[in-house]
């Protein structure tokens, strides 16, 4: 019988110690994957130290090859027991969704004016008509500094001998009045000659101007609370060669100074990007598009706008062209809003949207009285000059 119970026992007793033997095999942890830092765009393989239970505590570590699994990838454990890696689908490119171009043809007709300058009698000066865009809610205009700068001339040989008006619509027709708030020195110490040629030709540099509008031209109107205005574009951002662009400016190329005067209309139409230039060597940003040849490619058209199709912004505007005898001939050349902002930083401490966000008061109150009189002394000597034959 004793021998019976101790069978028993012995039997008893093995299999309490298989029974924590096993437990003592299956609850080792399990094994933990290295994290890898720095390193997402491909796995690796390492060496690690194979886990063990405490009945194996007298046999040596083995080394085994384990993969290293980047952290953008999802692991994924087959019904084999595998361990596999689920590649995240690759992203899908989608071209960007534009613009329709009946809505950006109503957004640059409410936005784009006709600067029009008229001399009280002829001479040396003619009168000239150029392109403009408002680009906020106060009524701030960019426009050429080539037009410009016929603003500075108002009172030249005798008060208000030149009238600046804004104009607006199809036909064209004065609705507002306006001053100056900032025109680039530096283009006018480096083209007051021009102002005598007839055809005035210049790369862009620094060709542009900001006016503000202060008022109706007919008595008992008022201004609007809010000017419907076309946003300037991100300096930062870029246009990609080859996208198309929305160009809207008043050409008056092909027509007589009395249908300048009388029945000018507004022209849009769709261009191309082909290129980009810097005006300097090391220019971190473009400072110049050049746009295939279209109906704006003509006299007029200068101080235009330059939108784009994804966002509706104001990327350039329009400066020069190149030569040919016909529309189609020419290449576009604008001036890029990132040139713009620069320069006004440069100048004056402030980016584009900085300037226009700020007191218009007392920008135009600085600039009026200490920066335009030099100015104007510039062109007023450079006609007199050519008046006396020098």
């Amino acid at each position: 019988m004793f021998d019976f119970l101790h069978a028993i026992f012995i039997k008893a007793t093995s299999a309490v110690v298989a029974l924590f033997l096993f437990l003592g095999i299956s609850g080792t942890q399990p094994l933990n994957l290295p994290e890898v830092t720095g390193q997402t765009s491909q796995t690796t393989t390492t060496k690690i130290i194979e886990a063990r239970s405490e009945s194996a505590e007298k046999t040596a570590p083995t080394e085994r090859e384990v993969l290293l699994i980047p952290k953008d990838k999802k692991i994924v454990i087959t019904s084999s027991g595998d361990l596999t890696i689920q590649m995240p689908p690759p992203p899908e490119i989608k071209a960007p969704t534009l613009l329709s171009t009946s809505f950006l043809n109503e957004k640059a007709r409410s936005a784009t004016v006709n600067i029009f300058c008229l001399t009280k009698t002829g001479g040396i000066l003619d009168p000239i008509s150029g392109s403009g865009v408002i680009i906020n809610e106060a009524g701030v205009i960019i426009t050429s500094a080539h037009v410009a700068q016929y603003y500075l001339l108002k009172d030249y040989l005798t008060k208000n001998f030149i009238e600046c008006t804004v104009r607006t619509g199809s036909p064209a027709t004065p609705t507002y009045t306006l001053e100056p708030l900032y025109l680039p020195p530096i283009w006018i110490e480096s083209n007051a000659e021009k102002i005598k040629s007839d055809a005035p030709m210049g790369t862009g540099e620094y060709d542009f101007a900001l006016f503000r509008i202060v008022g109706p031209i007919s008595e008992g109107n008022t201004l609007p609370t809010a000017f419907p205005f076309i946003e300037p574009a991100n300096p930062d951002e870029q246009l990609v060669e080859g996208s198309s662009v929305f160009l809207a400016g008043y050409s008056a190329g092909f027509i007589d100074n009395l249908s300048v005067s009388k029945n000018l209309w507004l022209s849009t139409s769709i261009a191309s990007l082909k290129n980009f230039f810097v005006f300097h060597d090391g220019g971190k940003t473009p400072d110049l598009l050049a746009l295939s040849g279209t109906t704006a490619a003509q006299e007029g058209a200068s101080g235009g706008a330059v939108i784009d199709f994804v966002d509706g912004k104001l990327w350039g505007l329009i400066a020069a062209r190149t030569a040919g005898n016909t529309t189609e001939e020419r290449e576009l050349r604008a001036i890029t809003i990132s040139h713009v902002s620069d320069t006004l930083e440069d100048y004056t401490g402030k980016t584009l949207a900085e300037f226009i966000s700020g007191d218009l008061t007392k920008e135009g109150l600085y600039f009026n009285t200490f920066v335009a009189p030099k100015l104007t002394k510039i062109l007023t000597d450079t006609l007199d000059d050519a008046k006396s034959g020098h």
